[in-house]
């Protein structure tokens, strides 16, 4: 349910931020693992957002983004 709703926080030295990734995509990717195949690669996806969201350099902890939105 984190991947779903993502999760953010700070507990005693560490700070975590989860994006929300799409309920279809997640379905996906286990129905991969269940089969033993590789999974995708996923994005952050939000409902209704009708803006951008692009992958940007890899940062030391994992990869980052670039979020536009459309006006």
């Amino acid at each position: 349910m984190v991947l779903v709703n993502g999760g953010e926080g700070i507990g005693t030295g560490w700070s975590t931020y989860v994006p929300n990734y799409n309920p279809r995509d997640i379905a996906a990717n286990i129905r991969q693992l269940l089969k033993g195949d590789t999974r995708q690669p996923m994005d952050p996806w939000y409902k209704g957002f009708s803006g951008t969201i692009e992958k940007s350099a890899t940062k030391k902890a994992g990869a980052g983004y670039t979020v536009s939105w459309l006006n």
